[in-house]
């Protein structure tokens, strides 16, 4: 975490607000996707599903927006990897195992997991994370991108604008891959002896890590571009969720259009990245201090929150039949919970070094 001194308050308030649109996102599951009597997950495809596509698509950005800004913060690495290392690795690893082991003791008191089941989800977690709770993938992901920025980095510090646009060129080329291959199984060279295939090399978070160090550099988009590149990547993501609400044969294919590293998430989040930082925030006052000592709790709450949600939606779910009303009273109920006990864990001794705030 950097200074005091040193917080872009812009940057606050977009990690107070990825971190909104996460939960956000995470309630409107409840309202298109459903088990059936064999326990398997099947698409809700009534009038509460397209709810979900117009005011959950925009959270696609959450995560992009959450990479985005490391690369802005971290890049280029200009300390010694030992350093480096131990401060972005203590810095997320010990609560990420912290919540691992959390969720597992959750897993056994609600589900009544067996302690043979609870500790194998421990053992589970230096493979991936034992109890399948999703939003976990993230630290694995941001992990391997720690481990890479020190590699890049003398790059960055020596590319000239051009060649750096051009990777970002090559990389937006490859958001398009998830689309070919609705159509083609495998393109460029794609063969189950070859998983590293031509676009491999420019695909993923990666891309939108090195763009949070071209907008520190070189600047965001303008409020005139951010703007309609916003409206457009929303529009084109609503529209191709909505649109495959009636055929989709499972929610992985229903979420096609909302895949992170898709061309409309990409323009989507580079609109909101731009639409926020065109801002003249006044980051003094009561809503300053709110948002910055949200924003330091930022990975805690979003560690958190799914045990939140889940408990929510499992106890009140079905009390408010209105998708619209459920999906925003839900959630500020859950992120307001979560806040409340990261707040309350953080009275705990040496709470900063396994809490995450």
């Amino acid at each position: 975490m950097i200074g005091k001194k040193e917080r872009d308050f812009s940057l606050d308030v977009l990690r107070v607000l990825a971190c909104f649109l996460v939960i956000l996102l995470h309630v409107g599951v409840f309202y298109y996707q459903t088990k059936d009597d064999s326990n398997h997950v099947v698409i809700v495809r009534d009038s509460s599903a397209y709810v979900v596509g117009y005011m959950v698509s925009w959270c696609r950005t959450s995560v992009p927006l959450f990479f985005l800004m490391s690369g802005y913060l971290l890049l280029p690495v200009k300390m010694s990897l030992g350093d480096f290392f131990h401060r972005r690795f203590s810095r997320i690893l010990y609560p990420f195992l912290f919540w691992c082991v959390a969720y597992a003791v959750g897993y056994a008191v609600i589900k009544g997991s067996s302690l043979t089941q609870f500790l194998t989800n421990i053992m589970m977690i230096p493979v991936d994370y034992g109890t399948r709770i999703g939003h976990l993938w993230y630290v694995y992901t941001l992990s391997g991108l720690y481990l890479l920025a020190p590699i890049i980095s003398p790059w960055l510090e020596n590319v000239s604008k051009k060649v750096l646009q051009a990777y970002l060129g090559f990389w937006f080329i490859s958001t398009f891959v998830p689309y070919a291959h609705h159509f083609w199984p495998s393109i460029w060279g794609e063969t189950f002896w070859n998983e590293n295939p031509m676009h491999y090399y420019f695909s993923g978070f990666i891309g939108y890590f090195v763009l949070g160090f071209y907008f520190k550099k070189y600047g965001a988009p303008s409020l005139k571009y951010s703007l309609p590149m916003f409206i457009v990547g929303y529009a084109a993501t609503a529209y191709l969720f909505n649109m495959r609400i009636p055929t989709a044969t499972s929610v992985p294919d229903l979420e096609l259009g909302w895949l992170p590293c898709t061309p409309n998430v990409a323009i989507m989040t580079i609109g909101l990245f731009g639409l926020v930082r065109s801002v003249n925030w006044n980051g003094k006052g009561l809503f300053g201090r709110i948002v910055s000592e949200f924003a330091a709790k930022s990975y805690a709450v979003f560690m958190v929150h799914m045990m939140v949600v889940r408990g929510i939606m499992l106890v009140a779910g079905s009390y408010i039949s209105s998708a619209i009303v459920g999906i925003l009273a839900y959630s500020a109920i859950s992120i307001l919970i979560s806040y409340i006990v990261v707040v309350i864990l953080a009275c705990l001794p040496k709470s900063n070094k396994w809490l995450g705030a």
